[in-house]
Order: C-alpha cells, then sequence, then structure tokens
C-alpha cells in the first residue's frame, strides 16, 4: 500500500490520488487509483519486472529503483492475494491488490486491541529519526571531524539512514537529492568522498560521476557508488565512468563504513604524498617561466651575469638557460 501510494503521487504532478476498499466475499480489495501521466497497454505487465519502469524517459524524470512493483506484487502473492492494474495513458492508472480476510478468535480480538511491540518499537524509530532531522544537535558530531562526506541520492530516507551511520562516526555529511545539486555541493564545498546512488531523475548517477572525473581524479576524490542494480554490468559501468568503488543496496552498516574509512585513508596517503611532492619541488631550482627543473649549472651561469647587470633583490626567481635566452638575450 504504501508503495502503490508513493508511485501515485510521483506519477501525478497535478490531480488527484484516491485510496478506496472494500470486501468482496472472502478477499479484502485495496485499489489506489490516480490522474497521472497512465501507462501504455504494452508496458503494463513490464512494470512489475525487477528494474524496469514504464519506459527509459520516465526513470529519467521521476527516478526510482524499479525495484517496488516487483517487490509488491511478490508480497501480494506470498499472502495469497493479487497485484494488477488498469490504466488509460495520459489519464491516470488503477491499481489494486487483493489479500484473504482472516478469521479471528475472541482471544486475538483482545490482543489486537493493546499495541503490538513491533509496531510501538517502528514508531520510536520513525520518531527518533524524525526529530533528528529536525534537530541541529541530535546530528552533531562525537568525535573530531574525520573528513566530509556528500551523499547524493533521490531517496529521502536512505539520505537519513546513511547520515545517521556516519555522522556518529565523526563525518561531517552533506546531502544531495538530484546530480544538480551534487555538482553544486563539489563546486562550493570541500568535499573528501562521495556516496552516489545511481537511478536518479533527470541525471543519473553515471552522468554525475562522469561529470565529477573531468575535474577530479580518482585519488583526489573518491566515489562510491551505492546501487539496487548488482549485476556485473552495472559495475563494470560504475568503474568505467571513473567510480572507486560500488556497493549493492541494501547496505550493511559495518561494510559501509569499513569502505568509507578504507577509502578516506587512501585519499590522505595520497594527499600526504602531494603536500611532500610540493616541499620537494619549493626545495628545487624552478624556472620561473618554462616552470621546469632548471639546469643547475647553466643557471648559476647566466644569473651571475644578470646579478652583475641588475641587483640582487630585483632577481626573485630563477631562470633556465632556454628562457635566459629567449626572454632576457641583451642579457645573455
Amino acid at each position: 500500500l504504501h508503495n502503490l501510494v508513493g508511485n501515485a503521487i510521483k506519477f501525478t504532478e497535478q490531480g488527484r490520488v484516491e485510496v478506496s476498499a472494500h470486501l468482496n466475499g472472502d478477499e479484502l480489495e485495496v485499489r489506489v487509483s490516480d490522474t497521472g501521466i497512465g501507462i501504455e497497454p504494452e508496458h503494463r505487465e513490464k512494470v512489475f519486472e525487477f528494474f524496469v519502469q514504464a519506459d527509459a524517459s520516465t526513470q529519467r524524470e521521476y527516478g526510482g529503483t524499479g525495484l517496488g512493483l516487483a517487490v509488491s506484487r511478490q508480497l501480494v502473492e506470498l499472502h495469497g492475494g493479487r497485484l494488477s492494474v488498469e490504466s488509460t495513458p495520459g489519464k491516470g492508472s488503477v491499481f489494486s491488490f487483493t489479500l484473504p480476510v482472516a478469521e479471528a478468535t475472541a482471544s486475538e480480538e483482545a490482543t489486537e486491541r493493546k499495541p503490538a511491540p513491533a509496531l510501538i518499537e517502528v514508531e520510536e524509530s520513525v520518531a527518533s529519526v524524525e526529530a533528528s532531522s529536525t534537530n541541529p544537535l541530535a546530528e552533531r558530531a562525537p568525535q573530531t571531524d574525520r573528513g566530509t562526506i556528500l551523499i547524493v541520492d533521490d531517496e529521502s530516507v536512505v539520505r537519513q539512514v546513511l547520515r545517521h551511520h556516519l555522522v556518529p562516526q565523526g563525518h561531517r555529511v552533506l546531502d544531495a537529492s538530484s546530480g544538480a545539486r551534487a555538482l553544486e555541493l563539489l563546486q562550493s564545498e570541500e568535499i573528501d568522498l562521495v556516496l552516489l546512488d545511481i537511478m536518479m531523475p533527470r541525471m543519473t548517477g553515471y552522468e554525475v560521476c562522469r561529470t565529477i572525473r573531468e575535474a577530479s581524479s580518482r585519488d583526489e576524490l573518491p566515489v562510491i557508488f551505492l546501487s539496487a542494480k548488482d549485476r556485473q554490468q552495472d559495475r563494470v559501468a560504475g568503474f568505467d565512468v571513473g567510480a572507486n568503488d560500488y556497493l549493492a543496496k541494501p547496505i550493511g552498516r559495518s561494510e559501509l563504513l569499513a569502505r568509507v574509512d578504507a577509502h578516506l585513508e587512501l585519499l590522505m596517503v595520497h594527499r600526504g604524498k602531494e603536500e611532500k611532492v610540493q616541499e620537494l619541488m619549493g626545495m628545487l631550482p624552478i624556472c620561473s617561466h618554462c616552470k621546469k627543473i632548471r639546469d643547475d649549472d647553466g643557471y648559476w651561469s647566466q644569473l651571475e651575469v644578470y646579478i652583475s647587470r641588475h641587483s640582487e633583490a630585483q632577481f626573485s626567481h630563477g631562470i633556465c638557460p632556454g628562457c635566459m635566452v629567449e626572454h632576457y638575450p641583451d642579457f645573455v
């Protein structure tokens, strides 16, 4: 029911979504109708397949994993019911599912009046998530900053779960619900690692990663794909566009944190090497024109000629013999 209502809202930008239910013999039928974009006849059964939406354009426009309806149909069938769809393109869809009606005993009816422990746990968990999302103090990291991580996913629940895993570890966490927003944050913020979903509306994770790699290498900014797609070709495509790693949803907390820590450690090693190179380069005689290491013998001999005609204070950077000839021919 949650998935069908969510789909109806997602595919109905303007209009109406209605939920109704009625008894039909020993079955309960629940109907979710909308006035959205509808589904072409040839695509009506395809939407119940894994990783499939009505067509490629709807996935780019509306996002989603293409798992919801496939999982929903299996769950309904496991309960002995059926899930089906009626639709008119451009006018809307009606998804309906049936469930067999159970006959409760007197003792079961009395039990049902009490809150179920599982329901209480769910309510407390939801309340905790809501409190942390509105209370900045709930997200404050208990440790020092261990790197800034950008989460990119069009599902708010996924972003919130990842945030709750990462913030207690001392990470500063930013999030984006779209590829375009992610690229904006990468321009304005110092990001150390990106957790990137693949199937997002308008701009896929593949496109986002490809754009990131135009400015930063794998060593400079690690990208970990998080996706419900776990086929070999999906992983290969991810690495082809520049991913450092690939994790399939659902993602275990311990594995996520281990991968994040590993890539951040490699990043720190790379940055340490860069700083060492910069330090060494500062000790070497670098030509101020061509930026190459000078030929010391030739450099010093030409420098003596230059200093003999100009004060040493005027000469702040060394010049290689080639650039001396090109830029200061009068002093050679």
